[in-house]
């Protein structure tokens, strides 16, 4: 008999963890479901824990895809969620949170060649008739990140003009949020804070997000004064090269290339763009990427430029 007590605790906790990896996957798919019934789109997300002794959700890789007639690619892309749930309350059919952190790396907003923008295909942004039924939701406290915003243009043709909006926002505090659709307009107004896109039907949220309507402020990037874009890649010099080179060919006439210093220079629309490639060392090559108009900086289309070339390079 007492040979069979290891077996006996071998099956126990091997039922607990299929049990524990189930009830993960399943909750993973719900929560999927939800969030694509809320936006009207489809979401992906990685991995889900679900902590019961300790009542911490987790997710990891959160996207939110394009609507239908925009590129098949993600639209949202928070690498990690994490929230302080209430147990009793779930047990109530009530969703609970003390504490919700949201770290949304970046967004990408899409004109397609009609001119609409792809926020505002989203379910959340048109309004439509919520669900019959839906659970309760309560946030008390909410930490927003967001790195950068991403604004695609398809409406000069197949090739999309790219400009980059770092809106570096760090644990931005919000409270007493009291619906999905509340928290996932906050979200995406608090992301087109940065930039300076017009027009977008997801605006008429701002009541319903609780933040006020803003005016672009893409103009103070202009005054800033900064007209270049920096970054480093664990690539090659050549890779990196013909990378940059191809890139530039694609968004503007190239006037000079020189392998040697690492420069190419090009204009379109009077806009004059340089790219400047450097070897840091044997496993880093730095690029910075330099737009003007005249005299004005032009820092966004330096950023599109680079994010480009970052692209390329993966």
């Amino acid at each position: 008999m007492p040979k069979k007590i290891p077996v006996i605790i071998i099956i126990i906790a091997l039922a607990l963890a299929i049990l524990g990896i189930s009830k993960d996957y399943l909750i993973k798919s719900s929560l999927a479901l939800a969030a694509s019934k809320i936006m009207g789109v489809r979401v992906g997300i990685d991995a889900f824990s679900f902590g019961i002794a300790r009542p911490v959700i987790r997710v990891k890789g959160f996207r939110l895809y394009n609507p239908k007639g925009f590129p098949e690619e993600p639209m949202v892309d928070i690498p990690k969620v994490s929230v302080e749930y209430d147990f009793g309350a779930l047990l109530k059919k009530q969703l609970y949170f003390n504490r919700v952190e949201f770290d949304l790396s970046e967004m990408t907003v899409v004109k397609n060649k009609d001119g609409k923008l792809n926020v505002d295909e989203l379910k959340v942004a048109k309004k439509e008739e919520k669900p019959a039924e839906q659970m309760a939701l309560r946030i008390d406290y909410l930490s927003l990140s967001i790195g950068r915003v991403v604004y695609k243009d398809f409406t000069k043709g197949e090739k999309p003009s790219i400009e980059i909006f770092e809106a570096n926002i760090k644990n931005k505090a919000f409270k007493n949020i009291s619906s999905a659709e509340q928290l996932a307009s906050l979200v995406l107004l608090e992301a087109l804070k940065p930039t300076a896109i017009k027009g977008a039907k997801i605006y008429a949220l701002s009541g319903l997000a609780g933040v006020s309507v803003f005016s672009p402020v893409g103009a103070a990037l202009v005054l800033a004064g900064k007209d270049s874009a920096e970054a480093s890649f664990g690539k090659s010099y050549g890779q990196v090269y013909e990378s940059s080179l191809e890139i530039m060919n694609k968004n503007v006439k190239v006037q000079l290339e020189d392998r040697g210093t690492g420069i190419i220079k090009g204009e379109a629309d009077n806009v004059n763009v340089t790219v400047k490639i450097a070897q840091i060392n044997e496993k880093s090559v730095r690029v910075t990427v330099t737009a003007r108009k005249y005299i004005l900086p032009k820092p966004k289309i330096a950023s599109g430029i680079l994010y480009e070339i970052s692209q390329k390079l993966k």
